[in-house]
């Protein structure tokens, strides 16, 4: 900025004696504002370079943060997984479970109608047996009494024959 001005003030010092100035005159112009145009670009150049050093490191805090947050994702990503693979797990559980629920109610239904079934013939059981042991006594006691008529009818075929004999 400085050298424009000074170009500029020059310029405007110098407008009418332009046509006196020599080859050397002009030479030391030259270099006096190519000195001031090395300072600037020289200036501007560890300007940029200071620029450049401090956008590379934000770039870098940056590459830092995103591979941060990458291994972040990832790690997320991971549990996740795991995350899916209990779950996954959990429903197959579950899912025995339910099986094993469904088989166990229907063995116990199963053993419940034979077990109702069994009590239906036990009963029929001690029926008939209450019957069989009914006419195994009426049949004790239909003998007993056949065998005190038959002992009767001795006594009276007896008597008799003792009755037919005596007479």
């Amino acid at each position: 900025m400085k050298t424009y001005i000074f170009i500029i003030a020059l310029c405007l010092i110098s407008s009418p004696i332009v046509a006196e100035l020599t080859q050397e005159d002009l030479e030391a112009i030259r270099s006096i504002v190519k000195e001031e145009v090395t300072e600037e670009v020289a200036e501007l150049e560890i300007r940029i370079n200071l620029r450049l050093d401090a956008v590379d490191q934000r770039f870098d805090a940056v590459d830092r943060r995103i591979d941060d947050t990458n291994k972040r994702i990832d790690d997320m990503g991971k549990r996740l997984d795991s995350m899916n693979n209990m779950i996954v797990g959990m429903f197959g559980t579950i899912a025995i479970m339910v099986i094993l629920a469904t088989a166990l109610t229907y063995a116990a239904t199963r053993l419940s109608r034979t077990y109702n079934k069994m009590q239906d013939y036990i009963e029929i059981i001690r029926k008939n047996t209450e019957t069989v042991e009914s006419a195994h006594k009426t049949l004790k006691e239909s003998r007993e009494i056949e065998i005190q008529n038959g002992k009767m009818l001795e006594a009276l075929v007896g008597h008799a024959s003792a009755e037919s004999s005596a007479d």
